[in-house]
């Protein structure tokens, strides 16, 4: 009984007095609590959307930009005779 309880992080006395009902109406009351249903998060969306968007497109433009110098410090030719594609 120790085992399980040092596995689960609660107290042998928890395990014991265990009730399934206690525990079915807990989980329920917290999934009927009213103040959940009109939850309005802090942050607008749309906002977070056009932020993550926004530093995906400067990454791409580092990327780009450190490719660039890249293929021009090795003397790599892109569009040229050179080019194998």
């Amino acid at each position: 009984m120790e085992k399980i309880s040092k596995v689960l992080q609660v107290s042998v006395d928890a395990i014991k007095n265990f009730n399934e009902e206690a525990a079915i109406n807990v989980v329920a009351n917290t999934f009927n609590d009213s103040s959940f249903i009109g939850y309005k998060p802090t942050f607008n969306p749309i906002d977070k959307v056009v932020e993550l968007y926004e530093r995906l497109l400067k990454m791409e433009q580092e990327k780009n930009t450190w490719l660039e110098k890249y293929v021009s410090s090795t003397n790599l030719s892109l569009h040229g005779e050179d080019n194998p594609l």
